[in-house]
């Protein structure tokens, strides 16, 4: 009797290291307890996005158009998506299903934003050609995200992986949309 128990008790030791190891292993699968990873974002790339965020934000402040400029109206818009975002943080972020689904709202209303912008406005060829780049980038981000959260056998790693790559896309983002701004401001001024 006494070896059964043993045994049994060594079973359920494997059973369970096996179960915690499935779960560490697959932060986002049917049998994960918490379904959620902890990304870290590089801190020189958060400082990256943060300058970046304050140099768009200086020339938006420097260069006013007009008040019934669609695109200067939508501009603010993206600034405060971009700073909701917290593209900038260099905390540790628990990635749940909430705060995936926080991050995908984001991107989704910038892109209706972009979009907005693609076919109301009339642009130049360089103009038109950032604006292309953001809105293609803006949907990068969004496949990126979806692939984290909506596949239950990714692995962790390669969530991370997800992740790092829409954090830096998230970079090119705020750059994008500098460069279709200063553009138009250019235009404008011709």
């Amino acid at each position: 009797m006494n070896k059964r128990k043993w045994i049994a008790a060594g079973v359920f030791v494997f059973l369970v290291a096996i179960f915690l190891f499935f779960n560490w292993q697959y932060p986002y699968s049917f049998i994960s307890v918490k379904k959620s990873i902890e990304f870290t974002p590089d801190i020189k790339m958060a400082e990256g996005v943060t300058m970046d965020l304050q140099s768009l934000h200086h020339f938006y402040a420097k260069n006013p158009a007009e008040s019934e400029d669609l695109t200067a109206n939508r501009t603010e818009y993206i600034l405060d998506i971009f700073d909701e975002e917290g593209l900038s943080s260099k905390k540790t972020v628990k990635m749940d299903d909430r705060q995936m689904t926080d991050y995908l709202t984001f991107n989704q209303r910038a892109r209706t934003l972009l979009l907005e912008l693609a076919f109301r406005e009339k642009y130049t060829k360089e103009t038109k050609e950032y604006l292309k780049m953001a809105v293609e980038n803006n949907i990068e981000i969004e496949t990126a995200l979806l692939k984290v959260k909506n596949d239950p056998t990714i692995t962790r790693g390669r969530a991370e992986s997800y992740l790092h790559e829409a954090y830096m896309m998230m970079q090119n983002q705020v750059d994008y949309y500098q460069s279709f701004y200063e553009s138009y401001i250019r235009a404008g001024k011709n």
